[in-house]
């Protein structure tokens, strides 16, 4: 059977749907799958809200690319819910072919995917989608597939969550097609080649130590062992339970990864490791992974940590292997926001403020990134002001990144805001905004803004003396700053080349 796949994301690693290519090709299947990045969606989404609309042309070939398909499937979050109604509508009107959703949005809510397509799949789809194909090739009904929900006239027949794969290391590596794969550039498809990839790579994803190499992502585990409030992993911990959710590959299988995208993608100048915090591992795990990466790898890498799992012995391993490039998320400067997102435990002030010290420990061979979230609907101005104060005393060598924060569907915070009546439309308020969609112009914000330019930690200090403050942070004040500060960004990003002028 012929599988067309539709990848709607900025991001070309797309390593779901690679993965689910990969399982299809070894059963016997034709897949394909199209990457529609559009960076002009995503400056739209940095400043303001709306609907996202593809142009006809672009529709246009996605129907001449999926016809022949038998299955058509869909990966979206939630920020992506307008384009993937938008494709399956045109889809439906124009194909006789049946379209299935997957990702975290349909497996929070598949009943309201379901109004748009035929099938969604809840949870991982790995086991669920080689089963549905067999069932599909064999002409038999596969409106019992656990974890594939259907509609069935105006009744949506829930066939539970999909199982869980138990063996991370039983899945094929990603499925890189350069031969059939199709990728939009400059409102038009053209063949994913190996050198169409690099150039997206190197235009959006350099590697974070030299952007003239780039990097090769993939993920060692699944699941968090946290649960924080706001995460978009928290459903799934819910609909599995922790224990059983999160898993992780071994080291060999890691490493023959990397190997097989050296040998047949690369060259990389960098290795990601994507996972929420890679240095949950066991020590002893770490130590092997270390000495075989450092031996058998050799390239500089990056991965994700949080505060409490960051030791000085961990660290010294990893560096010693590559690690130049390390994330952290804070999250915020106050206590109470972090224990409101259920991070007491693990990511307090105290811990902070010991694995920032640990960090800078190594910081002749270490960048550290630190990533903050603001505009919490519960947010004071108290508790900007402290993540502020925390930003501007970090060591000098420390990278600063922010986002807005959004309460996604399913979430401990969504069902917080929502009960209290903060949100009053979904589509408009959480479907169309981004990370880093600002909604709230003050002061503080554009400090928060202005945190992660290369200005001297100084004048952070400054911007926030109590008497600068009282002036600059009115009300009126703050909003003109930060709308003109939004201003200059976007005249900047016009002066940037995007897709259409590549």
């Amino acid at each position: 059977m012929k599988v067309t796949f539709i990848s709607p994301y900025l991001s070309t690693d797309s390593m779901g749907i690679r993965i689910l290519a990969a399982l299809l090709k070894k059963e016997g299947h034709d897949t394909r799958i199209l990457f529609m990045p559009d960076r002009s969606d995503q400056m739209r989404r940095q400043h303001m809200v709306d609907v996202f609309v593809y142009e006809q042309d672009v529709l246009d070939q996605v129907i001449e690319s999926c016809k022949g398909s038998d299955l058509i499937g869909i990966t979206l979050m939630t920020q992506y819910f307008d384009a993937a109604a938008q494709l399956t509508k045109e889809i439906k009107k124009r194909l006789d072919v049946p379209v299935i959703w997957g990702g975290i949005h349909p497996t929070v809510r598949p009943e309201e995917c379901l109004a748009h397509a035929d099938m969604v799949c809840v949870g991982e789809g790995e086991i669920s989608i080689v089963e549905l194909l067999k069932r599909m090739e064999a002409g038999k009904g596969f409106d019992s597939v656990p974890g594939i929900w259907v509609r069935n006239g105006d009744l949506v027949v829930n066939n539970g969550p999909a199982p869980l794969v138990d063996d991370l290391d039983s899945l094929p590596f990603p499925l890189y097609n350069f031969k059939d794969d199709m990728l939009l550039w400059g409102g038009k498809f053209i063949q994913f080649t190996r050198e169409a990839f690099y150039r997206h790579l190197h235009l959006y994803f350099p590697a974070l130590t030299d952007c003239r190499d780039v990097s090769y992502q993939l993920i060692s585990t699944r699941g968090c062992p946290y649960s924080c409030t706001f995460c978009g992993e928290s459903p799934l911990d819910e609909l599995y339970g922790k224990t059983k959710y999160v898993r992780r590959r071994s080291v060999e299988n890691l490493l023959g990864e990397i190997k097989w995208a050296l040998d047949n993608i690369g060259p990389f100048g960098q290795i990601c490791f994507c996972d929420d915090t890679f240095v949950a591992r066991p020590m002893s795990e770490l130590k092997e992974f270390a000495e075989r990466y450092k031996k058998e790898i050799g390239l500089e890498f990056y991965c994700l940590v949080s505060p409490a799992n960051v030791s000085e012995e961990k660290l010294r391993v990893l560096v010693d292997a590559g690690l130049t490039i390390i994330g952290m998320g804070i999250q915020s400067g106050s206590d109470r926001l972090l224990r409101e997102y259920n991070r007491g435990t693990f990511g307090s002030m105290k811990h902070v403020r010991e694995a920032i010290r640990i960090l800078d420990i190594f910081s002749d061979r270490l960048t550290p990134y630190y990533d903050f979230i603001h505009e919490d609907p519960y947010e004071t101005d108290e508790d900007l002001l402290e993540t502020v104060s925390l930003i501007a005393s970090l060591p000098k060598k420390a990278r600063i990144r922010c986002y807005s924060l959004v309460p996604y569907p399913a979430t401990q915070l969504y069902n917080r805001v929502k009960g209290d009546g903060l949100i009053k439309s979904d589509q408009r308020e959480i479907y169309s905004r981004v990370f880093g969609a600002r909604h709230k112009p003050n002061y503080l914000n554009f400090l928060i803004d202005i945190a992660q330019l290369p200005i001297p930690r100084s004048m952070l200090k400054l911007l926030i003396h109590p008497y600068l403050f009282a002036c600059l942070g009115r009300p009126i004040v703050g909003r003109a700053i930060l709308e003109f500060y939004i201003a200059m960004k976007k005249f900047k990003r016009m002066l940037m080349p995007n897709m259409s002028g590549l």
